[in-house]
């Protein structure tokens, strides 16, 4: 993605947080009725996207993995300055991998949008004997095991480039 080209983030975890979104990228988060100046400031819609949920092999961080049933609520920022994604990408590593994905905005979920999201690198995270694959077996304590960590195929949420 070029620096010029802007872009609509969809944040889940730990890029919710303003104190954490404002160390990343250098700019402000507002929700409410705060006033985003699109420049250093930024608004956060309600939003939710569907066909992923949430897991944590680690029980550390969140990773976005395909599920069909699945629904992730979270927030639409943006656009943001295309110069972004760099520290976005930066902060994630390797363990996520950029999507474009479609978003519902919020209480009705009618509207949607394009937007950016960092899912799990599934490739990396659930490679032959993993970690991630490791971490479900045995597990007495309810957590389900992911479709993706379960060998079944389910299709990934699907996206355009149409922006807000």
């Amino acid at each position: 993605m070029p620096d010029s080209e802007e872009f609509n983030l969809f944040a889940y975890g730990t890029l919710k947080n303003p104190g954490v979104f404002g160390a990343v990228t250098g700019l402000r988060l507002v929700g409410g009725g705060e006033e985003a100046d699109g420049r250093t400031s930024f608004r956060a819609v309600s939003a939710s996207l569907d066909g992923y949920k949430k897991v944590s092999f680690d029980r550390t961080y969140e990773y976005a993995v395909p599920d069909s049933s699945g629904r992730i609520d979270g927030y639409l920022i943006g656009p943001l300055p295309g110069r972004v994604m760099t520290l976005l990408s930066r902060y994630e590593g390797q363990n996520y991998v950029g999507r474009q994905v479609r978003v519902r905005l919020g209480g009705d979920g009618r509207r949607e949008r394009s937007a950016f999201a960092f899912v799990g690198n599934l490739e990396l995270l659930l490679g032959r004997g993993s970690w991630a694959e490791r971490s479900f077996e045995g597990r007495s304590d309810g957590a389900e095991r992911p479709d993706c960590v379960a060998g079944r195929e389910v299709p990934a949420a699907s996206g355009d480039n149409i922006r807000a």
